[in-house]
């Protein structure tokens, strides 16, 4: 059987990320999140919890963006 992959690039609005990956992991698919550095950690509540609860999220090492 074949698994669906999605990247996400998020440099703002993380609340949407949080929105669109649920929607992505609930249907299956593995999900991996690019986060600027730029953004700060104290944003990113949403996007730990929610890689606590699915082990198909993934989050890539943060690098600013230009």
């Amino acid at each position: 059987m074949t698994q669906l992959g999605v990247i996400i690039l998020a440099h703002e609005h993380l609340e949407r990320v949080v929105d669109a990956a649920s929607i992505w992991l609930r249907s299956g698919a593995l999900v991996e999140i690019h986060i600027d550095a730029r953004i700060p950690k104290t944003q990113l509540e949403g996007l730990i919890l929610l890689q606590r609860i699915w082990p198909g999220l993934a989050l890539t090492p943060r690098r600013r963006c230009d």
